[in-house]
């Protein structure tokens, strides 16, 4: 199941000669939509996002966890946490994807982020990293350690400058909790890896009987030692990077068997999308779409996507 909404418009039965008629009328008095944007068949406001998703993001309700993908022009992550009282941030997206991150932050009324988790320091997950910190206060940042520190790594740390009390560098499994969010952070189990996306920090979220798994862009090396961390079931999982195929991918997702699966991207690749279909799974995407998720403590919906 892919969610995508599409507000379409019904085509009027009249005749072509009318229909131009009423077009040159409107190019005279220069009529057009005030507050909404229309592209490609979709009705937004002039945040950019479609009203009846800016209003959900609004509800903050006691005891419910809205769990906020924000889409993105390519294959890229951003999502957000929040309760009434406490915001948690995983990734930045890419620098293309800041105005919008920022809209929907807007949207959202956080002036606040508890804890922003930095899974990895690739441009499409920290793109976005220095608009945020400029638009709300950061209480703490978590970041993956490097032994030897890279060209990425080193870019990452420049964009932190300014919050070096607030960075904790993740060398152990550690835990936060923010009223009923209990999260897990799961640290690389080695401080160098040949590739990149085997330094993603994981994040495994509990609220009341819900839980979810954030895998940032872990392969083959990492997704070893996460199969390692007796991870239970969950009903949401960010399928790890973008839903591309690698080696040990179907052996994460069976272990977790999650009800619904975000990919970061605009499709998962055709192995990966093979196995998540057999499973019965719900499977979303977040490439130009945004998708709210909400948890009560005993069930986690789908809520409405941009």
């Amino acid at each position: 199941m892919r969610m995508e909404t599409r507000k379409r418009f019904t085509r009027f039965p009249y005749k072509r000669i009318v229909l131009f008629l009423l077009l040159f009328v409107f190019t005279l008095t220069g009529c057009s939509f005030k507050g909404t944007n229309i592209d490609q068949g979709k009705v937004t406001t002039e945040t950019g996002i479609e009203e009846s998703l800016r209003n959900l993001l609004e509800q903050k309700e006691e005891g419910k966890l809205n769990i906020l993908f924000a889409g993105t022009k390519d294959d890229a992550d951003c999502i957000l946490l929040y309760t009434k009282e406490s915001a948690i941030m995983i990734d930045t997206g890419e620098e293309q994807d800041r105005e919008h991150i920022s809209q929907l932050i807007q949207s959202a009324n956080r002036k606040t982020i508890d804890l922003l988790i930095i899974t990895h320091p690739d441009k499409d997950h920290i793109g976005g990293l220095s608009s945020i910190l400029e638009e709300v206060s950061v209480k703490e940042v978590v970041i993956p350690n490097y032994e030897v520190i890279n060209k990425k790594y080193k870019r990452l740390l420049e964009s932190l400058r300014g919050y070096k009390n607030q960075i904790t560098v993740l060398k152990e499994d550690e835990e936060r909790n923010f009223g009923e969010i209990n999260i897990s952070l799961y640290a690389p189990q080695k401080s160098y890896y040949e590739k990149d996306n085997n330094y993603s920090i994981a994040t495994f979220v509990q609220f009341g009987n819900t839980k979810m798994f954030f895998a940032g862009d872990a392969k083959k090396e990492r997704t070893k030692e996460l199969l390692e961390e007796n991870l239970p079931t969950v009903d949401l999982y960010k399928i790890a990077y973008h839903g591309r195929e690698y080696k040990g991918f179907e052996q994460l997702f069976e272990t977790l068997q999650p009800k619904d699966t975000v990919v970061t991207a605009k499709e998962a690749e055709k192995e990966v999308e093979e196995v998540l279909e057999a499973s019965g799974t719900n499977i979303y995407n977040t490439r130009e779409q945004d998708l709210l998720f909400e948890s009560d403590g005993n069930s986690c919906v789908i809520k409405g996507s941009n």
